[in-house]
């Protein structure tokens, strides 16, 4: 005959109880004849207060540094920058965009994404990480290498922060100079709505581009030579190949002709009027520049409008080099 022990009664009780709640629970009652609705909500308050909380961090979205990119690399080109490289990174530090405009140096995007890098790592604008590491170099130095190299100590790289003041990414650029980075980077966080860009303390103003008047002489497909009004920015070097000063009386002209070398022609004093067969017709005032590059086609004229003579120079840059010359904007 079966005598339970204690632990066989212990077992069937166990077996009992589990399924005793277990059939309530499926019929829809608990063990203490509670509502099915009742127990459900228990249930939810139960693995809720189990689920742990994690609070989210806030981050910029690719929406948001697309926009910032587009805007602040439209203020580039409305301000005459060189080509500018610009990254925008998340309150992580992960890239979330970065585009290179055509001409960008090799080392841009790492210079950028520094900017940036640094400006997260250490809480506030690149600004000010400029006059820290003059400050204290020893500190600056030891962080470059704690960094491996990914902090860049200039202005041009700044906080994003949203309308809370929280921080939710950073942005960086490289391409002229730190200020004028800094100057593209603010344009294009302060044209996206809700953001707030923190650079540090104040920038300066951007820095004011010199530029020259200039006219590009040039062939065009209609076998005539043509002219566009533009200028070229002071203090860009240009590889030359040589230079020829040259002084003609005045009152003096010439006829059709062509430039026989591509080359700058830099007048230094008089008055011309220049015209193609075209009618495009422009004047040179000392100080202009004219860019010629119309050595085949049906060329140009020139004369003398005033009572002084035409001196100038003529600068034969090197093929292939940059003549820095900027087309004016057409309406």
């Amino acid at each position: 005959m079966f005598r339970p022990t204690r632990a066989s009664v212990c077992g069937y009780t166990l077996v009992f109880l589990v399924g005793f709640l277990t059939g309530s629970l499926v019929r829809g009652q608990d063990p203490r004849g509670n509502s099915p609705a009742n127990g459900k909500a228990r249930v939810d308050a139960v693995r809720k207060a189990q689920t742990p909380r994690h609070k989210e961090i806030e981050m910029l979205t690719l929406s948001q540094a697309s926009a910032i990119v587009d805007h602040a690399l439209a203020y580039a080109r409305g301000h005459d920058l060189r080509p500018e490289t610009i990254a925008v990174l998340d309150a992580r530090g992960c890239i979330v965009a970065l585009k290179m405009e055509d001409g960008s140096g090799l080392m841009r995007p790492d210079i950028a994404v520094g900017k940036a890098w640094g400006a997260l790592g250490m809480g506030f604008g690149t600004r000010n990480l400029a006059g820290s590491a003059k400050a204290a170099p020893q500190f600056y130095g030891a962080l470059a290498d704690l960094a491996k190299g990914r902090v860049v100590p200039v202005p041009g790289g700044v906080l994003v922060r949203d309308q809370e003041q929280r921080l939710i990414g950073a942005v960086g650029a490289s391409g002229d100079t730190s200020d004028n980075d800094e100057a593209m980077v603010l344009a294009g966080i302060a044209a996206v709505s809700g953001l707030i860009a923190d650079p540090g303390q104040a920038p300066p103003p951007p820095e004011k581009t010199t530029m020259i008047r200039a006219y590009y002489l040039y062939t065009g497909e209609d076998g005539n030579s043509h002219a566009v009004r533009g200028s070229v920015r002071a203090g860009e070097l240009v590889e030359a190949e040589s230079i020829l000063f040259k002084e003609t009386p005045p009152h003096s002209s010439l006829d059709w002709h062509n430039d026989p070398i591509p080359q700058y022609v830099i007048t230094l004093s008089g008055v011309l009027e220049f015209a193609t067969k075209g009618g495009e017709t422009f004047t040179i005032h000392p100080g202009d520049v004219v860019l010629a590059t119309d050595h085949t086609g049906s060329g140009h004229k020139w004369r003398l409008v005033n009572d002084e003579p035409w001196k100038r120079a003529y600068v034969v840059f090197k093929k292939g080099a940059n003549t820095r010359f900027i087309p004016d904007k057409t309406k």
